[in-house]
């Protein structure tokens, strides 16, 4: 277990961080944030979704209610994913898409091609900035 919230006790994270008064993590110093970006590099894919025969996107109506049935254009010439694993979260408009871009910091879902369109994946920065 890593000890990048040792000083905080469990009453302490549901007053401070639970209830919605800070984000866990915006106090967060250099050393602090190189440490959970280690520890959370390959959290996703750990959790079983590296695994391709297992792996199920679940969130595509969700998507839909809250994005894609707003979505009148007919074509995106080039689109970014934030932690996007495989870029499931496109499937829906897929077909309007000419390229996509990934900020994703784990090697395992990295491809040349998301359900056949270009991809690229990027590695977040430490200091949050995006290289675009």
């Amino acid at each position: 277990m890593n000890n990048i919230g040792a000083k905080i006790s469990m009453t302490n994270i549901e007053a401070i961080y639970l209830s919605g008064k800070n984000l866990y993590g915006d106090d967060f110093n250099l050393a602090q944030i190189a440490e959970w970006y280690k520890d959370e590099k390959e959290g996703y894919a750990e959790l079983g979704a590296n695994n391709t025969t297992t792996y199920q996107y679940v969130y595509h109506a969700l998507n839909y209610q809250h994005a894609f049935k707003y979505i009148r254009k007919k074509q995106f010439n080039h689109v970014l994913g934030l932690g996007s694993a495989y870029g499931d979260e496109f499937l829906a408009i897929m077909p309007k898409i000419n390229q996509i871009t990934i900020l994703e910091p784990s090697d395992a879902f990295v491809q040349d091609r998301v359900h056949g369109v270009p991809c690229k994946y990027i590695k977040p920065s430490l200091d949050g900035t995006m290289p675009f």
